[in-house]
């Protein structure tokens, strides 16, 4: 004869089935959806090895990915000089994303080279191909791809955001003295860039700013016909800002 005891016990027991069974669906779901985004979140970073790397001081730039293809950590745009469709970085980035133990400048780490000297970054498709030479009389780095195009890099220093439309305005006034046709395109508030051909050569100039300085990167184009690989390392050159980054939320 069933008591009372054992009525309230089978009870109990197909409640406790009941809970195992809500979170059994639960976490079947959370990890789907985890790893949903997880698919996505590489998606959007694009082919070949990709990590990521998260500490105290926030997210960490993967070296051996391109600047401008690293989308989760600096803002891009889709820029086409000349008919070229290539990413161009948008924002500066933060010196505390930056691994340690990089920044002489001379020499790529991965697809990135640091110069923590002139303040800037920028990245190559075939590093193995790039030249980098330092001018020290001009404070100036020069970057040679394999088709034989160059980028000059300088600094401008005590100037940054604030000043960047009257640099851009003087850049373009003095192209324009040499009766040279000059296209620009403003990309976000601290980005330019400036295309033109003289003497039948396409020039394209990158100015980028952080809140102490601008970047000036001028492309010389040797060869039209294989300029897209230099027009993405124009694209990626960008300033080193040394403003804390915001540390993610836990």
């Amino acid at each position: 004869m069933a008591t009372d005891d054992d009525a309230n016990e089978a009870v109990s027991v197909v409640a406790e089935k009941e809970k195992t069974k809500r979170t059994l669906i639960t976490t079947t779901a959370a990890v789907i959806v985890g790893l949903t985004a997880l698919i996505l979140f590489f998606k959007t970073l694009g082919p070949g090895n990709r990590s990521i790397s998260i500490d105290g001081d926030g997210v960490k730039i993967d070296l051996s990915i391109p600047i401008t293809d690293t989308a989760n950590h600096v803002s891009s745009q889709v820029v086409a000089p000349f008919g070229q469709s290539v990413n161009v970085t948008t924002e500066p980035v933060p010196m505390q994303a930056l691994p340690d133990g990089v920044g002489a400048g001379n020499a790529f780490t991965g697809k990135t080279l640091v110069d923590t000297t002139q303040g800037f970054v920028l990245s190559s498709d075939n590093p193995g191909t790039v030249d980098v030479t330092k001018d020290s009389q001009t404070g100036t780095s020069t970057i040679k791809d394999g088709a034989g195009s160059t980028i000059v890099v300088k600094t401008i220093r005590g100037v940054g955001n604030a000043q960047l439309d009257s640099v851009v305005r003087t850049t373009v006034a003095n192209l324009e003295r040499r009766n040279l046709s000059v296209k620009q395109q403003r990309e976000s508030g601290s980005t330019v860039l400036l295309w033109y051909r003289e003497g039948g050569v396409q020039h394209c100039i990158k100015l980028s700013a952080s809140a102490t300085a601008i970047v000036q990167a001028t492309a010389v184009i040797a060869d039209s016909t294989r300029s897209t690989s230099i027009l993405r390392t124009l694209g990626s050159v960008t300033p080193i800002s040394r403003v804390p980054m915001q540390r993610l939320r836990r």
